[in-house]
């Protein structure tokens, strides 16, 4: 899963992590901590979902898709397919 994360994702952990070692570590600057959190976090959702590609890339074909289709419109693969019905627990039988 990590290795999948987008870039900007690891600067929100880094940001993030920085912070909190600052606090942890009594930073002349920790009594700023929370203030800073709050808005470097918000500045930091604002890039985030900004910076969401707007293109999936198909497993079968390659072609960049629209996030928003839900099937391909080169080899026709079906992007939203229904999870498999699960067998229910516990009915009594072995």
């Amino acid at each position: 899963m990590l290795p999948n994360m987008r870039p900007m994702t690891w600067l929100v952990v880094a940001f993030n992590t920085l912070l909190a070692l600052s606090i942890v570590a009594g930073a002349p600057w920790g009594s700023w901590g929370g203030p800073a959190w709050f808005l470097g976090n918000g500045v930091l959702a604002v890039i985030w979902v900004a910076s969401n590609p707007r293109r999936q890339s198909c497993p079968m074909c390659r072609s960049a898709v629209p996030r928003a289709f839900l099937v391909c419109s080169v080899c026709h693969y079906d992007f939203y397919r229904p999870l498999p019905q699960r067998r229910p627990r516990g009915t009594g039988h072995s």
